[in-house]
């Protein structure tokens, strides 16, 4: 018999666990980068989640940059999802190491890039 005093179990989307509002991926990027984070078993991934509070840990990370790596065919290394441990963080990590392949120290001129991008993706929407 189930107790009506017990909590029901419900899915956590990421957005919960997170103090910003949920934000959907805005691009294609996005996406495909929340779906690679599927290994969290977080049914809804916003672009501000956090992988780190979401459940990640270093061996998931690595298997999210493994993934990253043979879906991209980007060379980005693991520490990246650290430093940059967001949906939107990770789009720009890569957007810049596509464009420039200099790694982390274009990563403020991508943050401008990607800004950019997303408002004229917005304005078209």
């Amino acid at each position: 018999m189930l107790d009506s005093r017990c909590p029901r179990l419900t899915w956590t989307t990421g957005s919960a666990l997170n103090s910003q509002a949920y934000v959907a991926p805005r691009s294609s990027l996005e996406a495909v980068l929340a779906q690679i984070w599927a290994v969290l078993k977080i049914r809804r991934i916003g672009v501000h989640d956090d992988f780190f509070a979401l459940g990640g840990h270093s061996l998931l990370a690595t298997q999210v940059m493994s993934r990253i790596r043979s879906t991209f065919k980007v060379d980005l290394p693991v520490r990246c999802l650290f430093d940059t441990p967001t949906l939107e963080g990770l789009a720009t990590a890569l957007l810049c190491s596509r464009a420039q392949h200099v790694g982390p120290k274009c990563w403020p001129s991508c943050w401008k890039m990607l800004n950019a991008w997303i408002r004229m993706g917005s304005a078209t929407a």
